[in-house]
């Protein structure tokens, strides 16, 4: 399960990736990311992964805290 509460991602340059996020995706639901440019589709798979700690909020993925 993933599971993201209230996460906001604001980069140094001040830009706003996302702002206070909240999604739970259960075990074996099929999602989608998508928008258009610039919205913050690749940030949060960054965050998802670990490869980026949202500015606030926790993201969890099977119940650890990957943020």
């Amino acid at each position: 399960m993933i599971k993201i509460e209230n996460v906001s991602k604001k980069y140094k340059n001040g830009t706003h990736a996302l702002y206070n996020i909240n999604l739970e995706v259960k075990d074996e639901e099929f999602i989608y990311i998508v928008g258009s440019t610039g919205s913050g589709k690749s940030t949060l798979i960054k965050i998802l992964n670990g490869e980026e700690i949202p500015t606030e909020g926790k993201v969890y993925v099977n119940d650890i805290d990957v943020g």
